[in-house]
């Protein structure tokens, strides 16, 4: 270019569009300045600029224009998958993707994906699929060589540009197999199963790599979780660890090259051969001092294993003495009932008593009174097809009636916000008191009802949190034995507040022969 036969003397720079056209740099006197950052652009914009050079005889015409647009182009992508959502063939494969992080805000919008792949053999590059619009997020390949690996990227294209390519992903062109056949759970016991099965019918396509066996397990309904995955010759595992009881869902997956999708439907069973009792199985119903009366939930068993009979134990309470007596209780007709009466034990009825020879048999015994003390540990076991469960926990009651309520509840001390009651030890029963509970409220406020529990040594108790001085209080008490909790006593009311102190004492205000008048002074 000609700078006219005279020193240049600097540039201007155009906007030329977004109309109207403007002079955004003025370079006079900088002839050696050939940039400018044009800052204040709008994300996404295409702008025009040109140039124009200045000397002392005047300015030139504007260069040839140049149209950019202001931004960067997109981000990355992430690797390609298989798109769940389509099922797979063995000519085709349908692929998806997530638009890059910066698709909207950071860089000018996506106009189009653009998709390569190789020939299966491991080439170059050397297909391209270049116009998926958004707001596709999917595209099928198709036709493709049933069973070659073939390797894919993508791109984002914008007006500002293409992305980087994305990392490769590799997928074999192949239909999903066919299920596991001969699914089966065997070799139960109390903490394992052992399942097994066979090879799918169809593997999907001539020459598809199945690389393995991935096995699911959940208990209950909780989520599943792989439990084993190893190669396509290992066609059972043993999954130890379970608890008896417990229910468990398993599934066999068939994995290919990059995928573990074609499930066998879920085999379902319960863990162990015999029934299992939560550790706390028995739950006091009513009690006279001769007799007690139980009652217990079914236990869980396996399905199509219901319960058949129950053993109930009694021990002693002393800590050593031998097992008293058993009762085994059945029915000719299901369910099997699930309570017991002692005077029923004693009378007969669908409950007989036997006395427990060992741990692996019975004998029959003298029907007499199965209960001669106070004090009882029971436990209790099921059985079903498969053989007598373990014991339930340990649970100790008592041969008495329900304890009577406290005596005499009463004022025992007060501060400007604190009350404390006491009470007197109510009438005795059989069984001995093993604690105090006592329920308060404010019934100025009408709070809501507050519960203190004592020892049975402690017959006093008093509220932990400040009361409001000047509100009325109710308190009530009643006594609990290990069976049960007696009634509580009426509410008594009490204010709380610190009695006051006391006057100074007394002196001679007048006196007669037969009076004196006496007075004091009392400063609050």
């Amino acid at each position: 270019a000609s700078s006219g036969g005279i020193p240049l003397t600097g540039y201007r720079l155009y906007r030329v569009t977004p109309a109207p056209q403007v002079a955004i740099y003025n370079g006079e006197g900088q002839p050696h300045v050939y940039s400018h950052a044009v800052t204040g652009l709008t994300n996404g914009i295409q702008y025009t600029f040109a140039v124009t050079a200045m000397n002392g005889a005047g300015e030139s015409a504007q260069s040839v224009a140049r149209a950019v647009f202001a931004g960067t182009p997109p981000a990355r992508m992430d690797t390609l998958a298989r798109d769940p959502g389509v099922p797979r063939t063995s000519t085709s494969v349908t692929l998806s993707w997530a638009a890059p992080d910066d698709a909207v805000g950071a860089s000018a919008p996506v106009l189009s994906y653009e998709i390569q792949w190789d020939d299966g053999d491991y080439t170059d590059f050397v297909n391209t699929m270049d116009n998926v619009i958004p707001p596709a997020t999917s595209a099928t390949i198709s036709p493709l060589t049933p069973a070659k690996f073939y390797r894919f990227q993508i791109r984002a294209h914008s007006n500002n540009g293409p992305s980087e390519w994305s990392p490769v992903y590799r997928s074999q062109v192949c239909a999903l197999p066919s299920e596991v056949t001969q699914l089966a759970l065997t070799d139960h016991t109390d903490t394992s199963v052992t399942l097994s099965w066979s090879p799918p019918d169809s593997a999907g396509c001539v020459g598809a790599m199945i690389i393995g066996y991935q096995v699911e397990m959940r208990q209950d309904a909780n989520p599943y979780a792989v439990v084993h995955f190893g190669d396509p010759s290992v066609l059972s595992i043993t999954q130890r660890g379970l608890s008896p009881g417990m229910g468990y869902s398993f599934v066999v997956r068939v994995c290919q090259w990059d995928n573990c999708d074609q499930a066998s439907s879920p085999i379902v069973m319960y863990a162990g051969e015999r029934p299992l009792f939560v550790p706390q199985a028995l739950t006091f119903v009513s009690a006279t001092e001769t007799e007690i009366d139980l009652e217990w939930a079914v236990p869980k068993t396996q399905p199509g294993l219901p319960i058949l009979e129950y053993e109930l134990r009694a021990l002693k309470d002393d800590g050593e003495g031998p097992l008293l007596s058993g009762w085994k209780i059945t029915s000719d007709t299901a369910p099997v009932p699930n309570s017991w009466t002692s005077a029923v034990a004693r009378w007969g009825g669908y409950i007989s008593l036997i006395t427990i020879d060992t741990e692996t048999g019975v004998a029959p015994g003298a029907i007499g009174d199965p209960l001669p003390d106070k004090m009882y540990r029971f436990k209790i076991r099921a059985k079903n097809a498969n053989g007598w469960g373990p014991f339930s926990g340990t649970q100790t009651f008592a041969r008495s009636l329900p304890p009577n309520m406290p005596l005499n509840l009463r004022y025992l001390s007060s501060t400007e916000h604190s009350l404390a009651v006491e009470w007197d030890s109510p009438t005795a029963v059989s069984a001995p008191i093993i604690r105090y509970e006592v329920e308060w409220r404010d019934l100025t406020s009408a709070s809501d009802i507050y519960k203190i529990t004592t020892s049975p040594a402690f017959k006093t108790a008093s509220p932990t949190v400040p009361l409001m001085t000047g509100s009325s209080f109710g308190f009530r008490v009643a006594a609990c034995t290990i069976n049960v909790c007696s009634g509580y006593t009426s509410w008594e009311v009490y204010v709380a507040g610190a009695k006051p102190e006391a006057p100074s004492a007394p002196s001679i205000k007048s006196s007669t022969l037969d009076m004196i008048e006496l007075q004091w002074s009392y400063v609050g």
